[in-house]
């Protein structure tokens, strides 16, 4: 996100949040949005581009949110939570509320989010070896 002031006036110029919570200050036009990182356009920004429409290749950073229980749960109860989440996704409202945030609602199996949980941390753990980052 970049900052509208060109004289900046100690403000950040350039930051990388989630529509959740800009989509206010964009509406209002105290922030412009130069990028998504995301391997897709947002259909609540639909004219700005990735990264990667933007040249910059080799970076998807997507901003995801999800619930998750205590190990151990019991599967009878996960099947529960997760069916009464998309109930409340589907109810119109809701759907509404989630897009005018800028949320673009996506529906996972537990066991298909579990995976892909594993498959961000995997990630993530990669690019800190590679960074050479380390906890003093």
């Amino acid at each position: 996100m970049l900052d509208r002031d060109p004289g900046c006036a100690g403000r950040i110029q350039l930051q990388f949040f989630t529509p959740v919570d800009l989509m206010p200050h964009i509406e209002r036009g105290a922030l412009r949005p130069i990028a998504v990182a995301s391997g897709k356009r947002l259909a609540s920004l639909p004219a700005v581009p990735t990264l990667a429409e933007l040249n910059i290749e080799g970076f998807e950073s997507p901003t995801w949110f999800g619930l998750v229980a205590p190990a151990g749960t019991p599967p009878a109860i996960i099947n529960y939570l997760h069916a009464q989440i998309e109930r409340a996704k589907a109810d119109p409202e809701v759907a509404q509320r989630l897009a005018r945030a800028g949320v673009e609602s996506e529906s996972l199996t537990p066991e298909q989010f579990a995976a892909f949980i594993r498959k961000e941390v995997d990630h993530w753990a990669a690019v800190v070896k590679e960074s050479g980052t380390a906890i003093e």
